[in-house]
């Protein structure tokens, strides 16, 4: 499976925050998707983003730059 940084499917944001400090945690789209976005700057070690799911708290989606929506 995918990885970045040795984080992958599976992990928690616990995982994400060791491998990249400078990840945040966005927590607006829980209510809506159930899924909480940690994003990691470029300069916090490369676009990047994981999506995990609100329920499970485990890493359900690594993508390159950004989680794609529909709206």
């Amino acid at each position: 499976g995918a990885s970045a940084r040795g984080v992958g499917i599976g992990d928690r944001i616990a995982d994400i925050k060791a491998a990249y400090p400078k990840a945040k945690v966005d927590r607006d789209t829980e209510e809506v998707f159930e899924i909480t976005l940690v994003k990691v700057p470029r300069g916090g070690g490369g676009r990047i983003q994981f999506a995990v799911d609100v329920d499970t708290k485990k890493i359900t989606m690594i993508s390159v730059p950004a989680v794609q929506f529909c709206e």
